[in-house]
């Protein structure tokens, strides 16, 4: 299990945070993150 709140970057992204069940600005950032990582090259 990945440590809470450092994403996992591969071929799949995942983040636990911490914190109420909820899509947060926190959870936008890591998904621009992967993002940009797979569709920018």
């Amino acid at each position: 299990m990945p440590v809470v709140e450092q994403a996992v970057m591969g071929t799949i992204g995942y983040h636990i945070r911490s914190g109420v069940h909820d899509v947060t600005t926190y959870d936008w950032d890591r998904f621009m993150d992967f993002a940009d990582r797979h569709l920018c090259r």
